[in-house]
């Protein structure tokens, strides 16, 4: 009986396939592949490599207890930082910490340091490259690893209004990530006295002015979306629509 009733199962899959049947002969289906492996775990050689999974998920388990409340968490990420042994977790315990200590102030020099490179080296996307090779040929780094960790870094201290003048000078700009990542650190700091120059680089950059008017959505305020209106292309009026609804739904203030 059950050897009759997988036959018949085979029969039904091979028929739902779509599949021809070969009536008295054994159809094999090789299985399909896999999601790859994952990533070998390796100790780091130098700091430029990226952490061990042992240091990442001891890391994130802390930075989880002190986002819960745990203060003892706090002290432990302190000792970590100082004696981290690779930039990349030296920065995403510098991010998690930042805003947390009554002093911070040390944290906030190392990345805005990575930060401010972020914003220099890009500036100009035709000079980027060079610029980013040259520091790293005299610092001993590889380029796409030191932009990924300086952008991290950026990302990291946008929200801070100590980022301020480097948000501004990010506005500037012609390479339009970085002025998208100028708009999005000042609203996230909900800083209206910036929205002129936002509208300058907005004027500066016709061609990219509707994506980067979809950040000014993050300030939640009219002045702003009385900007973006100015500039959002039909396609992208919907969207900001969208994300401006009120927090439980409701008509938002966008016409």
């Amino acid at each position: 009986m059950r050897t009759a009733l997988a036959v018949v199962l085979a029969f039904i899959t091979v028929a739902a396939a779509g599949e021809e049947i070969v009536p008295q002969k054994f159809v094999c289906r090789y299985p399909l592949p896999g999601p790859p492996p994952p990533p070998l775990c390796l100790t780091p050689a130098t700091v430029w490599d990226k952490p061990s999974c042992d240091d990442e998920q001891f890391d994130a388990a802390l930075i989880e207890s002190m986002e819960s409340g745990d203060r003892s968490a706090i002290e432990l990420l302190q000792r970590r930082y100082a004696a981290a042994a690779t930039h990349e977790e030296r920065i995403t315990i510098a991010a998690a910490l930042l805003g947390q200590l009554r002093d911070d102030g040390a944290i906030w020099k190392d990345l805005s340091a990575w930060a401010e490179h972020a914003v220099e080296f890009h500036l100009d996307p035709d000079t980027a490259a060079k610029k980013l090779g040259a520091y790293c040929e005299q610092h001993g780094c590889q380029p796409d690893v030191y932009d990924r960790l300086s952008w991290q870094a950026l990302g990291a201290i946008s929200a801070d209004r100590r980022a301020r003048p480097l948000l501004l000078r990010a506005l500037t700009a012609i390479d339009t990530d970085v002025v998208y990542e100028g708009i999005g650190g000042l609203a996230a700091q909900h800083d209206e006295t910036s929205l002129p120059e936002i509208e300058k680089a907005l004027q500066r950059l016709p061609e990219a002015a509707s994506m980067l008017a979809l950040a000014l959505v993050d300030f939640q305020s009219d002045a702003a979306d009385k900007i973006a209106m100015k500039y959002l292309a039909d396609d992208d009026r919907e969207e900001y629509a969208e994300a401006r609804q009120p927090p439980g739904g409701g008509t938002g203030s966008v016409r």
